[in-house]
């Protein structure tokens, strides 16, 4: 059994890395997760615009410290990974297994990098409410 931000899944991502949601389940999208936009800017009540904006410049705020020690952590991660590959690479018998771990720490690398972007979309769009 696998996790991912779908939910459970009874089979693994592929090789490529696809973190397709599994069947049933729709994919979502950052905006989609936006949907009390138009609640906070359509109130005229100062007390709630007061408290929305320090609510939403935390929740920006949270998502930057978020991310950061995400990728801060990755780094580490793909620090050892890169090591064992090459480990793997230096022995002939474990070349072909040297290879395929690049190959997937590569992926992993553009996922990071995709959830980073869309972190930063996320708290940019948070950041205009």
């Amino acid at each position: 059994m696998f996790f991912s931000v779908f939910g459970r899944r009874d089979t693994p991502p592929d090789e490529a890395g696809d973190a397709s949601p599994p069947p049933g389940h729709a994919a979502l999208s950052f905006t989609d997760l936006l949907p009390m936009a138009s609640a906070v800017v359509a109130t005229d009540d100062p007390a709630i615009r007061g408290f929305s904006s320090a609510a939403i410049s935390q929740a920006v705020a949270m998502m930057a410290e978020d991310t950061r020690t995400h990728l801060q952590s990755m780094e580490q991660v793909y620090l050892a990974a890169n090591a064992k590959a090459l480990v793997l690479l230096s022995n002939e018998a474990t070349a072909a297994q040297g290879e395929a771990l690049l190959t997937q720490i590569a992926v992993s690398q553009g996922n990071t990098i995709t959830f980073a972007t869309g972190t930063a979309a996320v708290a940019a769009a948070f950041s205009k409410l």
